[in-house]
């Protein structure tokens, strides 16, 4: 219980400190043109495992990999499920999972939840940053075609940062709901 009230407080705090910040620089996303679906639907983006903030050496890995690779990857994916989804016509909503191992580390000294040390791409901070920029662009995508729902989902890389992401998403967005 203790636990559990500590969580709201810092979810209270960080929310609103987010809400500050956000309407201080609003924005508008124009939606695109899309023909309209035969039938209703809404469409999942599947973006689990996506571990922003990896890194695999050029010479040690057959795959070189980094926070600029990741991006890539993302955003092709992103934009390719959009491709897809237009020949259907405009979905209701795009749910889009937030958490789920998005982050490839949970704290500052570089270590998953559990505290397993990991090769990173950038300091913990310029990781956090770059990638609520990044998720912040996958959304703003979704709902250029429709409205989008976010939903939190537990890792185990990146427990507190994507609960963090969310937060902070849901901060975003909490006017566009």
């Amino acid at each position: 219980v203790e636990k559990a009230k500590k969580w709201d407080k810092m979810d209270v705090f960080v929310t609103d400190e987010l809400r500050r910040i956000i309407k201080e620089r609003p924005y508008f996303v124009p939606k695109l043109k899309w023909a309209k679906s035969e039938g209703p639907y809404m469409a999942v983006l599947g973006l689990s495992d996506v571990h922003y903030g990896k890194y695999a050496s050029p010479t040690e890995s057959y795959d070189p990999y980094d926070t600029s690779k990741t991006r890539e990857r993302v955003l092709s994916h992103v934009t390719n499920v959009l491709s897809n989804l237009e020949k259907h016509g405009r979905p209701e909503k795009i749910t889009i999972p937030i958490g789920s191992d998005f982050f490839h580390v949970d704290t500052y000294t570089g270590t998953t939840t559990k505290g397993t040390l990991q090769d990173m791409s950038g300091t913990p901070g310029d990781i956090m940053e770059g990638g609520a920029r990044l998720m912040r662009e996958v959304v703003d995508l979704c709902r250029a075609v429709a409205p989008v729902e976010l939903v939190m989902l537990e890792g185990n890389h990146d427990r507190l940062v994507g609960r963090m992401l969310f937060m902070y998403l849901s901060a975003v967005y909490e006017d566009f709901s």
